[in-house]
C-alpha cells in the first residue's frame, strides 16, 4: 500500500507537470508571440521572438523540495518502525497507530 501511494504520487507529479508542459509548448510554439504574452513577459520577448511557454523558475523548486522531504520522512519512519518493531504499520499492541 505504501509503494502504491508513493509511486502513484510521483506518476502524477510527473504527468501533472509533463503532459500539460508539453502540450503548452506545442500550443505556443503553434501560435507564436501574443500581445498578452509580450506584456507578461518583456523580457523573454527579445531572446524568444517566436513566443513560447515560459515558466518562471522559482515557483516550481519550492514544491518539489517539500515533496522530496516528505517523501524521505515518510520512507524514514517507515524503515524505523521495520528496525525498532519488525513491522511497518502494525506490530505488537503497545506501538499500533489506529
Amino acid at each position: 500500500a505504501i509503494g502504491n501511494v508513493t509511486g502513484s504520487n510521483s506518476v502524477n507529479v510527473f504527468l501533472g507537470l509533463g503532459l500539460p508542459w508539453c502540450l503548452a509548448s506545442i500550443y505556443w510554439a503553434s501560435v507564436g508571440q501574443t500581445e498578452e504574452w509580450r506584456t507578461k513577459y518583456p523580457t523573454l520577448k527579445h531572446e524568444y521572438p517566436g513566443g513560447g511557454f515560459a515558466v518562471i523558475a522559482g515557483d516550481l523548486v519550492f514544491s518539489v523540495i517539500i515533496f522530496t522531504g516528505c517523501s524521505c520522512a515518510a520512507l524514514g519512519v517507515i524503515c524505523y518502525r521495520r528496525r525498532a518493531f519488525q513491522a511497518e504499520l502494525g506490530g505488537p499492541k503497545g506501538v499500533k497507530m489506529n
